[in-house]
């Protein structure tokens, strides 16, 4: 990835808006892709663990080896419903849920998960993450630290759990606290290009543009494209007013990873700011984004219906939304647009 230095030229005069950040919410609400998850647990804590029917797990797990998550979250259902205290079967649907982005019903069902192998393996990040981005920062942030008190722990490793709680803190509005875990993973990698990039991500949520060129200018140094820093340096043109860098990054990462929730929001929310809010519907009316409630896609649609117009649309969504994902300041500053309106 080339760091573009059009955008970068106009630091000096231009100053950063900062999306604010909510506090956490309830439970979510259901949408019209309900259907297409699997079922909550029913209340409280899980009673006496069950077993389910040994071909439903593997079932479930034939599917999420191949990546088709919603085949998986089809056929674990039986098996949850007929022994719901199973949190092996309740740690395979989270982590298909949120694969999908149904991250809220990733919450719930993982919050029955610990104890199982495939919690322990993969569910437990799976689960932080989750709560991250509904809102329920300083429960992931409790997750990824405990993660850190591992024995073993490969520099990598420790990197990435740092990086998991950069984004725990800047969810949660605590700049300090993410500049002071970024700094750790430059202090693990000094010379990795992930590093740089979060450092840069950290310095543009805190309106300090000159940090971001520079971390991101070093990340390009690492030779490695870097969808992080894709994503960095797309908001900073954006915020720059450079539509051009803004489509030249957006298409870059479209080439990197077409298939990303995040690229395709990038794609669509690029479309819209050019003046052409009918083709960014056009990207997010695709069965795979239609289907997905990642924030970032939410964030687009939202702004999108209000373009076109479907004002009633767009508002019921951002309220949705809003509520859900409470700390996402792409889904916030969308919804607070359209209550302005």
């Amino acid at each position: 990835m080339k760091v573009r230095f059009e955008s970068l030229a106009l630091l000096g005069v231009l100053l950063v808006s900062m999306a604010g950040f909510w506090a956490s919410s309830g439970a979510a609400a259901q949408t019209p892709e309900a259907a297409a998850r699997g079922p909550a647990p029913t209340s409280g804590a899980p009673g006496p663990s069950q077993t389910a029917d040994a071909g439903t797990t593997l079932s479930g797990r034939l599917f999420m080896q191949r990546g088709q998550y919603a085949l998986a979250i089809q056929a674990l259902r039986p098996g949850i419903q007929s022994t719901p205290d199973d949190p092996e079967l309740h740690a395979l649907m989270g982590i298909s849920q949120a694969r999908m982005t149904f991250f809220a019903d990733a919450v719930v069902s993982l919050d029955f998960a610990p104890g199982s192998s495939a919690y322990e393996s993969e569910g437990v990040n799976t689960h932080a993450d989750s709560l991250r981005v509904v809102g329920q920062s300083a429960r992931a942030a409790e997750l990824h630290g405990a993660g850190l008190l591992a024995s073993e722990l490969s520099k990598q490793d420790e990197m990435l759990l740092w990086v998991d709680l950069v984004d725990d803190h800047l969810y949660a509005g605590d700049l300090e606290a993410a500049h002071a875990a970024a700094v750790q993973c430059l202090t693990l990698r000094p010379r990795s290009g992930g590093a740089h990039a979060v450092m840069a991500d950290v310095a543009l949520a805190s309106g300090d543009l000159e940090s971001t060129g520079f971390h991101l200018w070093m990340a390009a140094e690492d030779g490695q494209q870097i969808l992080r820093a894709m994503w960095v340096e797309w908001r900073l043109a954006l915020v720059l007013g450079d539509l051009a860098t803004a489509r030249a990054v957006a298409d870059e990462a479209l080439l990197f990873r077409r298939r990303h929730p995040r690229v395709q929001a990038m794609q669509a929310e690029t479309l819209r700011q050019e003046g052409d809010p009918e083709s960014a519907m056009g990207v997010l009316d695709r069965p795979d984004n239609k289907l997905k409630e990642h924030p970032e896609i939410l964030a687009a649609r939202i702004s999108t219906l209000q373009d076109l117009g479907r004002t009633v649309e767009a508002t019921s969504l951002a309220a949705w939304a809003g509520s859900v994902y409470p700390s996402v300041p792409a889904v916030q500053a969308a919804a607070a647009a359209v209550r302005e309106d």
